[in-house]
């Protein structure tokens, strides 16, 4: 076979001759040495994009297993069912979104696929048992970029009977759900402007900020009639304190989380 169109770094070493042809199947001879400097190979000429015929086959029992497809791309499949089990792919006049290599299913269906502009992607679950080290959702800044990872807008809660915001100079109250950790965080802090009975309702959140089972924290209170208590945030997105309270009070929500799951 010739050495047409085929560039390396190192000399190319051309078969002897004595390949056997039948039909238009070549089968090159492999018994045969190959000195260090030289590379053996096998070369099809650019038919304008159209595959062909594979351009070199290992095969069992008369099925194809490990292959050179027509583009001279890496395949790997059951010799019995003909699927793929690893698939390397040309990388060239395709756009960044065509797959350079995969793992796949017996249907065919890629699971593991890394593509031409490096991104990769898992179609099923990904089992970890070690440390994940998150590099490229995570800008220099620190902000989270996946879209997919971002937090939420923060929701302004309904308050309560004789509650409002503080406001200035602390944020507004409300909630906003960190799907990165899978918590919900809350800030702001809470006015009293009346008195408050012991476990009544100071705010309510919002659907989907709200916890799975009942999440209590220890707080002190501030303002008029500061004490020592806890606050209580209920899976029905009630917050309470075990503490009556007084106009001039004040409730600090500011850094509390509690996981969604």
């Amino acid at each position: 076979m010739s050495a047409t169109g085929y560039t390396s770094e190192f000399p190319a070493h051309d078969h002897d001759g004595a390949d056997i042809v039948s039909g238009t199947v070549v089968y090159p001879r492999l018994d045969q040495d190959v000195a260090f400097a030289d590379t053996v190979f096998l070369n099809r000429p650019n038919n304008g994009g159209i595959e062909g015929a594979d351009l070199f086959q290992f095969r069992y029992d008369g099925q194809r297993g490990g292959y050179l497809n027509g583009f001279a791309c890496l395949r790997a499949r059951s010799p019995v069912a003909n699927q793929y089990a690893f698939r390397a792919q040309a990388h060239s006049g395709a756009g960044s979104n065509q797959a350079i290599g995969s793992f796949a299913l017996s249907d065919n269906t890629d699971m593991f696929v890394t593509y031409v502009n490096g991104d990769s992607a898992v179609a099923r679950d990904l089992i970890v048992q070690r440390n994940v080290i998150v590099v490229g959702l995570v800008a220099a800044s620190g902000v989270v970029t996946g879209s997919n990872m971002q937090p939420g807008a923060w929701v302004a809660p309904s308050f309560g009977t004789n509650v409002g915001d503080v406001g200035s100079p602390h944020a507004a109250a409300g909630s906003r759900v960190e799907p990165l950790m899978q918590v919900v965080r809350l800030r702001g802090e809470l006015s009293i402007t009346g008195s408050i009975a012991q476990d009544a309702t100071l705010i309510t959140l919002p659907a989907g900020h709200r916890p799975p089972v009942q999440n209590t924290f220890t707080l002190r209170t501030g303002g008029t009639g500061a004490a020592n208590t806890f606050l209580d945030v209920d899976s029905d997105g009630t917050v309470s304190v075990r503490a009556a309270l007084v106009s001039g009070g004040r409730v600090n929500l500011d850094g509390l989380t509690f996981p969604l799951t």
